[in-house]
């Protein structure tokens, strides 16, 4: 028989209780019953099952998965109509979830898994055991995930006997195939944090080795500035998802007033979600199968109701937590972005020591104005929207609404720090026909973020800035600069600023334009105008739009409205 399982449980709003909490590693017991395997659940098996069994119930004829504590609360009780059950360790009382009729004796022949009234679980089993043997052995390597050796082990449950054939996973690997990368050593918000809490979470050890709960990591953010929230605030999986938990009444078997247990020798020896499943919650996240809670999305608890009774009602806003843990090439789980493309950068990533890990771990050193622990949000980001209004009042061609990527290249390094906009001057027909051009020019250095407009009338081809700098963004005869924010010149002390705002453009020959808010862009009636056409792959091409002959610009008035993100 197998030694070890793992037994994987899933989500269904038809059911009440949060079974995914069955999920997790089960090991098989010393002793047997109808002459087959007995196994109990790994996560508090310190406190004598804590959680849960498998066991085969002959007079069904089925294998049963049991709750050992309400199982054991039911057979203390009173009723008469339990007289039948031996106790709680009697898989054919009390049980939660059944396998279909079978007569089996290997619990991984199991091809379905019920809730015991009936109703179909999204549930599998898998067999842990890994095959003895070297490296050299292809076999043994590979049922490990070449990432590990197999040992066979043997451990202890109260008197009863335990014996495992488990994955000694290497360094930077976990699972029970060391088929995650990790654990990760620190979480990362990758935009808002949890109001109320810091914006990072360190992973928990316990015995100098990560501390995991329902084979997942667990993570802790010391003294968090939510004056709710006591001492910690916690992120445990319980089987499916993680949820964060805080010190004040959340685990409601665990007392630290009486110093007894540390919150890692709790998680570590005595939680287990079915039995402690009650505990208070803050932020859950989706559900997930994954190593580790990086992008994996949290909202709000906002109450015990809702459609699914084991989640209730959820805020609608997400958060998203990233590793830390940049790969140099030799270590790391994730990626820091470099400047060049969105690409990543090996270069990036430097070992740094830490008082809080039991090891140098991993860091990102972002290039200058990329933020974010991967570096992944960079120096300017949204979208620049152009409003023409042409041919009739207030009805307005429209480019800009759904491109994210004009400012991508805007950087801010090397010579990536003025962008035209548009690449094609707009063309106004001034007072007795004389030509009137406007063109903004978006400045990143540094020090500063800046917008000029200039009358120069000068047509810069896609991914060609040429002269930009000297001819739309700096101040001289025919240009000006209208707005600018001052950045921070140390990138970790950067955050991003939201640039709202928009330039009103028009023939007047003594104007270069002037800011005004977005809510007085003058637009009734929109159309589209295709992104080739603003993009500047051609000249021409966007004045066609309201001067189709090219002769007579009917251009009246343009806005070109900002959503920006800067970092400062």
């Amino acid at each position: 028989a197998c030694k070890s399982v793992t037994f994987t449980v899933g989500e269904s709003t038809m059911i009440e209780l949060p079974l995914r909490s069955f999920s997790g590693t089960y090991i098989i017991n010393e002793t047997d019953h109808e002459k087959r395997a007995v196994y109990v659940q790994e996560q508090g098996r310190e406190q004598g099952s804590r959680g849960a069994y498998l066991a085969y119930c002959a007079s069904a004829g089925r294998w049963t998965l049991t709750n050992y504590w309400w199982a054991r609360e039911e057979s203390d009780g009173d009723d008469d109509d339990d007289d039948h059950c031996t106790g709680p360790w009697d898989p054919c009382c009390y049980y939660d979830l059944q396998s279909e009729r079978t007569k089996t004796y290997d619990i991984t022949e199991i091809s379905e898994i019920q809730h015991y009234s009936g109703s179909s679980v999204d549930a599998g089993i898998k067999c842990n055991d890994c095959k003895e043997g070297s490296r050299d052995d292809s076999l043994a390597w590979a049922s490990c995930g070449w990432a590990g050796v197999c040992n066979a082990t043997t451990e202890f449950l109260g008197e009863r006997e335990f014996e495992k054939k488990t994955c000694d996973c290497d360094p930077g690997h976990f699972g029970d195939s060391c088929q995650f990368k990790g654990p990760c050593t620190e979480m990362i918000f990758q935009d808002d944090e949890f109001p109320g809490y810091g914006k990072s979470f360190h992973l928990l050890y316990y015995e100098d080795k990560p501390l995991m709960v329902h084979d997942r990591p667990a993570y802790i953010l010391r003294n968090p500035s939510s004056t709710s929230a006591g001492e910690f605030a916690a992120l445990v999986f319980d089987g499916g998802r993680w949820r964060l938990v805080i010190e004040h009444d959340s685990f409601h078997e665990w007392d630290p007033t009486k110093g007894e247990k540390t919150i890692e020798k709790y998680l570590a020896e005595d939680f287990n979600a079915l039995r402690d499943g009650e505990y208070d919650y803050e932020y859950i996240s989706e559900y997930s199968n994954e190593g580790s809670p990086a992008n994996v999305p949290f909202r709000a608890s906002l109450s015990g109701q809702g459609s699914d009774s084991s989640v209730g009602k959820l805020g609608d806003e997400e958060f998203i937590l990233l590793c830390a843990d940049c790969d140099n090439g030799t270590s790391g789980i994730t990626y820091c972005q470099g400047s060049w493309d969105d690409s990543i950068d090996d270069n990036l990533c430097i070992s740094e020591n830490s008082a809080l890990h039991k090891s140098p771990v991993n860091r990102c050193n972002c290039e200058h104005g990329f933020i974010g622990p991967l570096c992944q949000t960079r120096p300017v980001e949204g979208k620049l929207l152009l409003h023409l209004e042409h041919g009739t009042a207030n009805a307005c061609s429209v480019c800009g609404e759904k491109n994210m990527w004009t400012v991508w290249e805007l950087t801010g390094l090397n010579d990536k720090t003025c962008l035209p906009f548009p690449r094609e001057p707009l063309v106004f027909e001034g007072a007795n026909g004389t030509v009137v051009s406007r063109q903004l020019g978006l400045y990143l250095n540094e020090t500063h973020f800046s917008v000029f407009v200039s009358n120069n009338g000068h047509f810069f081809p896609k991914d060609d800035d040429g002269d930009s700098n000297e001819v739309i963004c700096s101040v001289q005869e025919g240009s000006n600069e209208f707005f600018s924010i001052q950045r921070n010149n140390v990138s970790n002390l950067m955050e991003q600023t939201h640039v709202d705002l928009a330039v009103l453009l028009n023939n007047n020959e003594d104007s270069l334009g002037e800011v005004v808010d977005p809510g007085d862009i003058d637009c009734f009636a929109k159309s589209g105008i295709n992104e080739h056409e603003c993009d500047g792959s051609k000249e021409d091409t966007l004045r066609k739009v309201y001067d189709p002959s090219l002769k007579k610009s009917d251009l009246m008035r343009a806005w070109i409205q900002f959503d920006l993100k800067v970092t400062q």
